[in-house]
């Protein structure tokens, strides 16, 4: 809906009309004989297509992660799916897929729809607290310990799950997945980067998202509720792999600030080797 015309509408029918759109897009996908989960349980997944999205990360876990089809696999924030989905396609029986996510929604939807029908497939929920995502979370994610065993996986990913992680939390998110993750086993995580490229970018308004705002070892584009959108110094993320036991391998740029020739995708990557 245009922006002006959003502020002629006034919020209630903003919400039924929004409704009233998913249950039509939802019949849609029930026509296309699409097993995708219902629009309503979409909307803390971010923009973009829902099923676009997942391919193309498919993409890059093969391709920058250098992802195996007999590999065990841990999703952090799994979400509804959207990264498991794919991936049903690609991990052979001898592969493992194992997510946790805080909202019990879109777990439940994973469990009847995908491990019904790929027993490889595990989703757990993890109560944990979140401004933005579950504010009302038992356990705060700065003390969380995943609930695997030490040296569990050969491939880790986290797709959006530092920008709306405070430091404290990334912090101890970054030790647990050195933690579970095996030797010469693989992170796949995204980030948004703060170095004098993205600065210049952001100052020059080549995107509407700007962190300007600084908060204690982070930054945010939204004072309101911080955990929105969260970004981090690229020296501060370097500083964690060079401590161990997670080197970086790979570095690639994203386009979230306005950069030209990336990538592809939108959030910065950085995929990590256990060693």
């Amino acid at each position: 809906m245009p922006t002006t015309l959003k502020r002629l509408v006034p919020p209630p029918v903003r919400r039924v009309l929004r409704n009233f759109q998913g249950v039509i897009l939802d019949r849609i996908d029930a026509a296309r004989g699409l097993d995708l989960p219902p629009h309503r349980l979409r909307g803390f997944v971010g923009d973009g297509s829902f099923t676009a999205t997942g391919e193309e990360h498919l993409r890059y876990f093969i391709e920058y992660g250098k992802l195996r089809p007999d590999h065990k696999v841990l999703d952090v924030g799994c979400g509804i799916g959207r990264m498991a989905l794919p991936l049903t396609r690609y991990l052979s029986t001898k592969g493992e897929y194992h997510g946790f996510d805080p909202t019990a929604a879109g777990v439940n939807w994973c469990t009847e729809h995908i491990s019904s029908r790929f027993p490889n497939f595990h989703f757990k929920v993890a109560d944990l607290r979140n401004e933005f995502y579950n504010p009302l979370g038992k356990y705060q994610p700065e003390n969380f310990r995943f609930p695997y065993q030490d040296n569990s996986f050969d491939f880790i990913f986290l797709t959006s799950v530092f920008t709306h992680l405070f430091p404290d939390a990334m912090r101890n998110y970054f030790s647990e997945i050195g933690r579970v993750l095996r030797q010469d086993g693989r992170s796949f995580i995204t980030y948004l980067l703060i170095n004098p490229e993205s600065v210049a970018l952001m100052n020059a308004g080549k995107r509407k998202l700007n962190f300007r705002h600084k908060l204690n070892g982070c930054w945010t584009a939204y004072t309101d509720n911080p955990e929105a959108g969260l970004a981090f110094d690229e020296a501060t993320i370097r500083s964690h792999y060079q401590a161990g036991p997670i080197r970086i391998e790979e570095l690639k740029y994203g386009n979230w600030c306005g950069r030209q020739g990336g990538y592809g995708g939108y959030q910065d990557l950085i995929i990590g080797l256990k060693e």
